[in-house]
């Protein structure tokens, strides 16, 4: 296990040891403060039950994410070892962008689609997948475009929602 899966691993642990872990007993014999009790504490398992979802899915899309980030990168070493010489790049982005990037950002947006969002969050899912899906259709549109980061809206969003390898062609939000 990786030195960042294991800390994913230690940071979900902690949030659950905070969720479950946290609180006192409150014993009380008069009913409205046991009942106020029975709702806070209704709605502290609530709470903790979306933090473990949004944890457990985090930690799902992270590993998702990071296996894509690892073929970008193999990948696209490769391709730069074979056809990465002057005079052949136009050959290399033509490769790259059909053998690397378009197959690796497919297969991440359709691995974060598959993965379920926790409840609330369904729509930041979406668009996250929709930048990602983006970065597919602007290469694939014109893989010789100079200038520009397709990356950018996907990171962002992903950045944001606290799974920053994701829509990431090195893991490293820009």
């Amino acid at each position: 296990m990786g030195l960042r899966s294991t800390a994913v691993l230690v940071s979900v642990c902690l949030a659950l040891i905070f969720a479950f872990g946290c609180g006192g007993s409150d014993e009380d014999s008069s009913g409205s403060q046991s009942s106020q009790s029975s709702e806070a504490s209704g709605e502290a398992t609530n709470a903790s039950s979306e933090n473990s979802a949004k944890a457990a899915f985090v930690e799902q899309a992270t590993t998702a994410c990071e296996a894509h980030v690892e073929g970008v990168q193999t990948n696209g070493t490769r391709i730069f070892r074979e056809h990465g010489e002057a005079g052949e790049e136009k050959l290399f982005r033509t490769l790259l962008v059909n053998k690397v990037i378009v197959p690796e950002f497919k297969g991440e947006a359709e691995d974060l689609e598959a993965l379920q969002p926790p409840p609330g969050d369904e729509d930041e899912i979406a668009k996250l997948v929709a930048a990602i899906d983006h970065i597919v259709r602007q290469v694939e549109t014109n893989p010789f475009a100079e200038g520009g980061y397709p990356y950018k809206e996907a990171e962002r969003l992903s950045s944001e929602y606290g799974i920053p390898k994701c829509g990431s062609p090195d893991g490293k939000n820009k």
